[in-house]
């Protein structure tokens, strides 16, 4: 593997980790406020989230997974552009 593949991989798995982290989160909080929006309305019996927080934490990787999978990639190949352009590039500081 080439370096500008390896920097590619390095940037896309930063970029996919705190990515993923981000929309779990914020799935994992719609289906919190969705299922006390249940509860409230007598759908689900009270406590239901509290007890079953582990089909919440499902719910939210099921739904962030496929979104996550299509940025890695979208990202990959932006990042493998980018790092194919700047792979002969050298920093010259500007003349005073």
């Amino acid at each position: 593997m080439n370096k500008t593949k390896v920097r590619a991989v390095a940037a896309t798995t930063l970029f996919a980790s705190t990515l993923g982290v981000l929309i779990a989160v914020t799935v994992f909080g719609i289906a919190r406020i969705g299922d006390q929006a249940l509860e409230s309305i007598s759908v689900l019996p009270l406590n239901w989230g509290e007890s079953h927080i582990e089909i919440l934490m499902d719910i939210a990787v099921a739904a962030s997974l496929p979104m996550v999978a299509w940025f890695t990639v979208w990202f990959f190949k932006k990042a493998q552009d980018a790092e194919t352009k700047l792979a002969g590039y050298r920093y010259t500081p500007p003349e005073k």
